[in-house]
């Protein structure tokens, strides 16, 4: 996701993308060709080739529509995973590493940086903005106004200094 953030590129010149991932969350990620939002939450191909599309993996992108989307499929169909059994040894469930090459119809191959904990995990975590962001997508997903979520972020962000949980709602 970082590297498509800083790279544009066109989804119909990749031939492949091969993402390294551990056997043990390989087998987490049971669909191939998810159909649903639901099954695509589970789908390594759907969380490869969905940021590649969207330049972003959120709940926006985990809908039903955006799964079927015949650019999004195309790209999930290029995923071909290679599963490792070389685990982290501080956290023996992972690879030591996370990468997706990326291999071109024109016979380039780029590897996005590789990633040692998923952003979000407790050795990565969100920084203040991302936390933001991520809330204000749950919140709108679920239909609250931006501005209101807005207030509630900022008053869960001082929660610590609150006299009351009252004054979170008010």
């Amino acid at each position: 996701l970082a590297w498509r953030r800083d790279h544009a590129f066109d989804p119909a010149s990749v031939a492949v993308l091969t993402p390294l991932i551990s056997r043990n969350f390989a087998a987490v990620m049971p669909f191939d060709r998810p159909k649903t939002a639901l099954e695509a939450k589970f789908s390594l191909p759907f969380v490869v080739a969905g940021p590649m599309i969207a330049g972003r993996l959120g709940l926006g992108e985990l809908t039903d529509a955006f799964v079927t989307r015949p650019d999004v499929v195309a790209l999930m169909g290029k995923v071909e995973p290679v599963i490792t059994d070389v685990f982290d040894p501080d956290y023996p469930a992972a690879a030591p590493e996370d990468y997706v090459d990326i291999h071109f119809h024109d016979g380039r191959v780029v590897r996005t940086p590789p990633v040692k904990r998923a952003s979000g995990h407790a050795d990565r975590p969100l920084s203040e903005a991302d936390l933001e962001a991520k809330f204000m997508d749950c919140t709108a997903k679920a239909g609250m106004e931006r501005a209101r979520a807005g207030q509630l972020f900022a008053a869960l962000a001082r929660v610590d200094d609150l006299v009351s949980t009252a004054e979170i709602t008010t």
